[in-house]
C-alpha cells in the first residue's frame, strides 16, 4: 500500500494430490487455467490503474 505497487497474489497448490498420471494430468491443465486466469487478474487490474490515472 506504501508503494502504490499491486501485488497479486495465487495459490496453486492441490490439496489431495496423489502422485498417480490421472492426477498429473488433471492438475496440470487445472494449474494451466488457473494460471491464465491469476494473468488475466493481473492485466485486468493494470489496465484499471491505467484509466484511473488517466481520468486524475
Amino acid at each position: 500500500m506504501e508503494t502504490d505497487v499491486p501485488v497479486p497474489s495465487t495459490v496453486l497448490t492441490p490439496h489431495h494430490f496423489h502422485d498417480s498420471e490421472e492426477h498429473r494430468q488433471f492438475f496440470l491443465e487445472h494449474f494451466k487455467m488457473k494460471g491464465a486466469e491469476a494473468a488475466e487478474a493481473c492485466v485486468a487490474v493494470l489496465r484499471v490503474r491505467e484509466e484511473v490515472a488517466a481520468a486524475a
